[in-house]
């Protein structure tokens, strides 16, 4: 949950809507318009322009700050079938000078989770979207900046009401690169397996010795009632870590509940 600091919680959104409907055609054409001064406290301000004609609802949405984002919304009524489009040049989470506040099992505010300053920045990126709640795909570019560390993002997948497809994904930053394909389900348990395979690993970020490593992992595994359960297989690993070559391959095991924790590793290194 996302809440301004104490001394700006008082908003004071404004919103103007105005419109027309054409009897003879059918056609509705509004227009919405927000701002407030002290949301994310700054000045923020969006555009939305929503047309209802022929059983399609299409609506362009404009974020002028402190986001610069534009969008495209487009839903047949009849067939029930959507598609989103949205670019946008400036993105960031949190708000500086809001609060990332988190809550335990009891509702009480923990502090030590308080996060201020912008923690994930995006100077470019896309989305796509398209289908209906049975079926659809998603695609999508993105360029960020995850604490200090830049990288670009690219997602290739599919889903249905209970289950997604990775069919593509691809990260490239200065720690390096990680591709990964897999499925994630959900229904009375949410089960996961996912294909990781990284290059050009470099440890040298977390204050290791400079190095360059290739990964290769499968990871599968459920979360059902509050217990997890996760095995992950590293098939190969390579390449080096300071002067040293390496090379090797492992297992993970980790079986969680309420009551204990338990991990297994069994990883052999050349």
């Amino acid at each position: 949950q996302i809440l301004p600091q104490l001394q700006q919680e008082q908003l004071n959104p404004k919103v103007e809507i105005s419109g027309l409907f054409n009897q003879k055609t059918g056609l509705v054409k509004s227009e919405v318009n927000l701002t407030d001064q002290d949301l994310f406290s700054t000045y923020f301000s969006s555009v939305a322009n929503i047309e209802y004609a022929n059983n399609t609802i299409v609506s362009d949405i404009f974020i002028e700050s402190p986001y610069k984002l534009k969008a495209n919304v487009q839903y047949d009524t009849r067939d029930s079938v959507f598609e989103i489009n949205a670019l946008w040049e400036q993105l960031f989470w949190p708000v500086e000078d809001w609060q990332t506040i988190s809550y335990n099992e009891e509702g009480i505010i923990n502090d030590s989770h308080v996060i201020t300053g912008e923690f994930v920045s995006s100077d470019e990126g896309k989305l796509h979207i398209k289908g209906n709640a049975g079926q659809y795909s998603i695609s999508t570019q993105i360029k960020t900046v995850f604490e200090t560390i830049g990288s670009s993002f690219t997602l290739k997948g599919q889903g249905s009401a209970n289950q997604f497809e990775i069919v593509d994904s691809n990260i490239k930053s200065s720690i390096g690169n990680l591709q990964t394909t897999g499925n994630v389900s959900w229904g009375e348990k949410i089960q996961w397996d996912a294909n990781l395979t990284s290059a050009k690993l470099n440890l040298e970020t977390f204050g290791f010795t400079q190095s360059d490593i290739g990964l290769g992992v499968k990871v599968t595994g459920n979360y059902l009632d509050k217990a997890v359960n996760l095995n992950a297989k590293i098939s190969d690993v390579n390449g080096s870590l300071g002067k040293e070559s390496l090379s090797g391959y492992g297992n993970i095991v980790l079986n969680q509940d309420l009551s204990k924790t338990n991990i297994k590793t069994n990883v052999e290194l050349n």
